[in-house]
């Protein structure tokens, strides 16, 4: 009997975290721009990293973008957690790991003391 009331109680959580999952997925889609913490987003500073982010089943992909031609370079890994950004280049050995702070995202590399932040 008890299993039969805690089954939909759990199925339900798990829903529930899934569907909330998504929705954080959804709000990094998009293009963003790693940029020095102190720098301004408006102009973009010249010496930056363009980013892309999308939605796909179980996550969420990211690329880096050229600005010589607009080609994607594919990011070996991309996670939105909560509010932890945490992306890893192809070959990379450190983890960028980013903090939401409103509309943009800041922190830095593993192991760097530089701080970033990303941008719109």
């Amino acid at each position: 009997m008890r299993l039969t009331l805690l089954l939909p109680i759990l199925l339900g959580g798990i829903v529930i975290a899934l569907a909330a999952n998504q929705a954080d997925n959804a709000t990094i889609a998009g293009d963003w721009h790693l940029i020095g913490e102190t720098e301004s987003a408006a102009p973009l500073p010249q010496h930056r990293m363009d980013l892309r982010f999308k939605q796909v089943e179980g996550g969420i992909a990211g690329a880096i973008l050229s600005r010589r031609d607009g080609s994607e370079i594919p990011l070996e890994s991309a996670e939105l957690s909560g509010d932890t950004l945490r992306v890893r280049m192809q070959g990379g050995p450190a983890a960028l790991v980013m903090t939401r702070r409103g509309d943009h995202f800041e922190g830095g590399w593993t192991g760097a003391s530089v701080q970033l932040k990303l941008v719109r």
